[in-house]
């Protein structure tokens, strides 16, 4: 109601093109490939300088969408608006199929901009319910599992020595240079970090394998491996034979986390990042080190994806009370009560959302104590009155 309904419009209408030409069409196309599989022929840090302008220029065009969306909203024209939220929520879920993290973030935060708008509709006077349409959504409607994956395993594409550091045969001398070379090549991945020279990089291995190689060595004997055979590597190959291990052990560990429940992962992910950050610089060798390095924020990423299906769901139980509403004629006590239609469990906790009748009000809660920080949403829904 307090829309400047004229300079929204004007506003709006200036990106109708792109919508209509570029957007429209694309959102009906039955694949996206955003020609990001050129990152697999790619070998050192640069990986991680690749520049994503196309990923980061689908939130302005989702800003683009949702000023329509609103306008739309504001007329009346609810065919237009879901027209518009449907686009936008198949652009979050393409713009997630790039093999970055940070592909499936902006896609998450499109989705979230359409729940914004989603939630304006279901707002307006005699505005359809839309329970079977979000219904329809894929869950997750963003899904980070495979770039997740990819991610985790960018090692041996950042690092090419740790991908055959068991099979490879240097002298002492060249495995040297080869760790300083890996060593030189990190520096652009940590902050702040001086600058190594060749001369400089084989000081700090050296200093490296006398913190490191004791224990290195230990738990290649411990895993299996001969005492014998281990005692006639060159210590270089000891600990690259080590760190990619190590590495492997700490992202299988994070990993294997996202095929549970989220409600049972996040605890239990947490405490993998700390065992990852526990102990001192060197402790678990150089792999841990690269695992620091390398890793992404996996626990972050995780709870981004669950929070899109938190909310998501529980809009679509308020459209299941509404539903309720419209069938009855009074909004129900519980949410045991509704029978018109499935109402969702909270994905987080895997039981109903927090709900009450206070009065004449509905009141649908995803608190703060879900697990997410900083972040909870209220629904008040009350019935229209003549």
């Amino acid at each position: 109601d307090k829309l400047p309904l004229d300079k929204v419009r004007e506003a709006a209408n200036s990106f109708q093109t792109l919508v209509d030409v570029h957007v429209t069409t694309a959102s009906e196309r039955r694949d996206c490939d955003w020609g990001h599989g050129i990152i697999a022929e790619m070998r050192g840090p640069d990986i991680y300088a690749f520049l994503l302008p196309e990923i980061q220029a689908m939130r302005s065009i989702s800003r683009a969408l949702m000023l329509p969306t609103r306008v739309a909203i504001a007329d009346g024209d609810y065919e237009r608006a879901i027209d518009l939220l449907r686009m936008n929520y198949r652009m979050g879920e393409n713009t997630a199929k790039s093999p970055f993290l940070v592909s499936g973030l902006v896609g998450i935060a499109i989705c979230g901009l359409g729940n914004a708008e989603l939630v304006e509709l279901i707002a307006a006077q005699d505005s359809p319910n839309l329970y079977w349409a979000i219904a329809e959504l894929p869950r997750p409607l963003v899904n980070l599992r495979t770039s997740a994956r990819y991610e985790l395993s960018l090692h041996t594409q950042v690092f090419p020595f740790l991908a055959d550091a068991e099979t490879s045969r240097h002298s002492p001398d060249e495995w040297a240079r080869i760790l300083g070379e890996g060593l030189r090549s990190s520096q652009s991945l940590m902050d702040a970090s001086p600058g190594f020279n060749e001369f400089s990089a084989q000081a700090a291995i050296a200093g490296l394998a006398l913190i490191t190689y004791t224990d290195a060595k230990q738990r290649l004997v411990d895993s299996g491996m001969e005492a014998v055979s281990v005692e006639e590597m060159p210590v270089g190959q000891v600990i690259a034979i080590d760190a990619a291990r190590e590495y492997r052990r700490i992202a299988d560990e994070f990993e294997k986390w996202w095929y549970v429940p989220y409600r049972i992962a996040k605890d239990s992910a947490s405490d993998a990042d700390d065992e990852l950050e526990a102990g001192g610089k060197f402790e678990g060798g150089y792999g841990r080190v690269l695992a620091r390095l390398l890793l992404p924020a996996m626990q972050a990423a995780r709870g981004a994806e669950a929070r899109l299906g938190w909310q998501l769901n529980g809009i679509q139980t308020v459209e299941a009370i509404r539903m309720h509403a419209a069938e009855t004629g009074k909004l129900p006590t519980s949410l045991e009560e509704i029978e018109v239609v499935p109402v969702p469990d909270n994905p987080i906790t895997e039981k109903p959302y927090a709900y009450r009748l206070d009065g004449d009000t509905a009141v649908l809660d995803l608190p703060f104590n879900d697990g997410f920080a900083g972040v909870a949403w209220r629904y008040e829904i009350k019935l229209a009155t003549d």
